[in-house]
């Protein structure tokens, strides 16, 4: 796809597309961020939305055709669709939203699943501003999904799919994965092409993103890390340690393997100190004792408490994890690896693990690491009120979507109803 130059058309309204409702659903790190950028839009009330139906949340015969006839074009002109794309891609959804959406303003995307609805748009409104929220990098984490061998893993999909069809997706994953990791480059790469601005969560993915686009698109590739809100009263001071907590669904892949290596190593070296297991499990986990689920807790405050210490050694890069951030923000200590930290800016943080061993001395004998575990709260609320407040991520969202700044004020708590 030729790249038709940047575009200036803008406006003091943005026209946001979402692939799923904002209110009402169990809240996550992605919804939670999906909410922090609306709010930054809607500061003056110039904001306006609609969600992009999918064959999946809008099931209908006519739609799946549709869906099915952009896949199979996209096949036969030799730019594959990545199947996630495809599941919003009938002719007749994008249709409507591009009847819908005004020409003037800015148009915002929500993620590399809209990219047919994007590359409609710009082929309409060569000067119209377009922005893609392609939040994380889904090319390097199917690729990492392939080298670990693990199978692919359809996010927040997972519960509009049929039992049937989850069997089939686990069945057929490599394959699967392979041709995903394929039709998700060209497409990141085309997106860069048709979009004024794309926009990731990672330092490291932007550097991947921007190799694969090359110069000059590469100037379009944004970095904006997720917020996490102030809490109030602030947070106490981390005294001492009572329980261990891990918070996610075990129906992401990345947390699964996480939830399964501390299963592992409670039920092998029987820590004391117990472990908490937050979010929706999809599995019936026989628990070791010493561990327990506690489900979906709606209030962040009743997960991470002054004596909690998150536990999350990662073994899925990509991204930044949000669980970090929030616990840094109620100054509750993180213990990790690498990839847990990846491209937070966290030089010397004193709790990075590279040995099992040096996680097993840790989970036994917390209380000797008080002191590093009470540094570790500081440097991780210092930085989050540096670097990753709502205010910080406002400003730098505002400036992508050619909105002007912010007064140096506290974001006011404007919460809009999406259209569905």
């Amino acid at each position: 796809m030729t790249d038709s130059g940047p575009h200036d058309g803008g406006g003091d309204s943005v026209f946001a597309v979402w692939t799923r409702p904002l209110d009402g659903q169990p809240m996550a790190g992605r919804l939670r961020t999906a909410q922090s950028i609306r709010q930054a839009i809607n500061t003056e009330g110039a904001y306006s939305s609609a969600i992009m139906p999918s064959i999946l949340s809008h099931r209908s015969a006519g739609r799946f055709a549709g869906a099915v006839l952009t896949l199979l074009g996209s096949l036969f002109k030799g730019s594959p669709l990545p199947l996630q794309c495809a599941l919003f891609a009938a002719r007749s959804d994008v249709d409507a939203l591009c009847r819908q959406i005004p020409r003037d303003g800015v148009i915002y995307l929500d993620g590399i699943r809209l990219y047919i609805l994007a590359q409609r748009l710009r082929a309409e409104r060569p000067s119209q501003r377009i922005v893609m929220d392609i939040d994380d990098l889904l090319s390097r984490r199917t690729d990492l999904l392939l080298k670990s061998r693990q199978p692919q893993s359809p996010g927040y999909l997972t519960e509009q799919f049929s039992l049937f069809t989850r069997f089939l997706i686990t069945a057929f994953s490599r394959w699967i994965l392979i041709y995903e990791r394929a039709a998700l480059r060209g497409v990141e790469k085309r997106a860069v092409a048709i979009t004024d601005a794309a926009v990731v969560v990672s330092g490291a993915e932007a550097d991947e993103l921007r190799a694969m686009v090359g110069e000059p698109l590469s100037a379009r590739v944004h970095v904006i890390p997720p917020p996490v809100g102030p809490v109030l009263p602030e947070p106490a001071t981390f005294d001492h340690i009572e329980r261990f907590i891990f918070v996610g669904t075990d129906g992401l892949t990345q947390n699964r393997l996480t939830i399964d290596y501390l299963i592992k190593i409670w039920r092998r070296h029987r820590p004391r100190t117990p472990l908490v297991l937050f979010g929706k499990q999809w599995r019936d986990l026989r628990l070791p004792d010493g561990v327990s689920a506690a489900g979906y807790v709606e209030s962040l405050s009743d997960i991470y408490n002054p004596q909690s210490v998150l536990l999350t050694p990662s073994f899925i890069g990509g991204g930044i994890k949000t669980k970090v951030l929030e616990a840094f923000a109620h100054r509750v200590p993180v213990i990790g690896n690498s990839d847990t930290f990846e491209s937070l800016a966290l030089p010397g943080y004193p709790l990075v693990v590279k040995e099992e061993s040096q996680l097993v001395e840790m989970l036994l004998q917390p209380d000797q690491f008080g002191p590093t575990l009470r540094q570790a709260a500081e440097e991780g609320y210092a930085c989050v009120q540096s670097r990753y407040t709502p205010k910080v991520f406002a400003d730098r969202w505002r400036a992508v979507l050619a909105l002007p700044r912010l007064p140096d004020q506290a974001l006011p708590d404007r919460r809009v109803a999406d259209q569905v």
